[in-house]
């Protein structure tokens, strides 16, 4: 029966295992070496619902030889996502009619140098509140991403502000979703397991909320990371997104106090 049940494996490209037992290495490589053997090309997706921290190892994972390995619905579903269509990755974050919320950008002044000490003191305050190593203001352009006051240091832009790619930069989902965005364990998440910025920095953990004009267009995210996973409490996000709501009138009346005629 169960030969019967398999002989069309051979079409399968990827083929979900779920596992729900604690310790499973032993039982899943055995299971896993059966099916490479009879089905070469079928990549396997190993879901580990109950797995403990010790099994969840880069060593352990490795000897256990999926291609990948998930411990989360989400998580499956994202790498589902990815291997379907992995050309909507980033880049698919930065869409073509994103030219009005640009230039809003462009117009607000929020670039100036001006700013920047309220920028500074935003995310010194939001780094002490929820105890991570960093916070940042992110201000999403059309290719790059100004970040200034940020507790992490990257390449400067042309123009000297410092920033990175936004083809890279985590909070461009934000800005695209107009909605917080948390990635408990960046390792685990497929989306940003692999991004450069976030691997140079160490980033194993990111919360990011957006800031808007009053016209409500998402001009860039107040975001806290960490070195470490770790989860959100109940109503951390809430304020998280009071502090991106004062930082945003923080601007408004900074703005004014400069005689800028732009309406961040």
């Amino acid at each position: 029966m169960a030969q019967e049940a398999t002989q069309g494996w051979g079409d399968v490209q990827w083929l979900v295992v779920s596992v729900f037992h604690s310790q499973p290495q032993p039982m899943v490589r055995q299971l896993l070496r059966r099916v490479r053997r009879r089905y070469p090309h079928t990549q396997i997706i190993l879901a580990l619902w109950n797995a403990g921290p010790d099994v969840l190892t880069e060593e352990s994972l490795a000897r256990m030889g999926a291609a990948s390995v998930v411990t989360s619905l989400q998580e499956l579903l994202l790498r589902l996502q990815q291997l379907v269509s992995p050309e909507q990755g980033q880049q698919g974050y930065m869409p073509d009619s994103d030219a009005e919320r640009v230039q809003a950008l462009q117009r607000s002044g929020l670039r100036s140098p001006s700013l920047l000490p309220a920028y500074k003191e935003a995310v010194l305050k939001a780094a002490n509140a929820f105890h991570v190593k960093y916070a940042q203001v992110s201000l999403v352009d059309h290719e790059w991403v100004h970040t200034p006051g940020s507790l992490l240091a990257h390449d400067h832009a042309p123009d000297e502000l410092p920033g990175l790619a936004r083809d890279i930069s985590i909070c461009s989902y934000v800005v695209h979703d107009g909605e917080a965005l948390v990635v408990e364990d960046v390792a685990r998440d497929p989306r940003f397991a692999d991004n450069p910025a976030l691997q140079e920095a160490e980033v194993k953990f990111y919360a990011g909320v957006p800031l808007r004009n009053r016209q409500g267009d998402v001009l860039g995210t107040l975001c806290i990371m960490d070195e470490a996973p770790r989860q959100m409490a109940e109503g951390e996000m809430d304020v998280l997104q009071e502090m991106a709501k004062e930082l945003e009138e923080a601007l408004r009346i900074a703005s004014q106090d400069k005689g800028s005629t732009a309406n961040p």
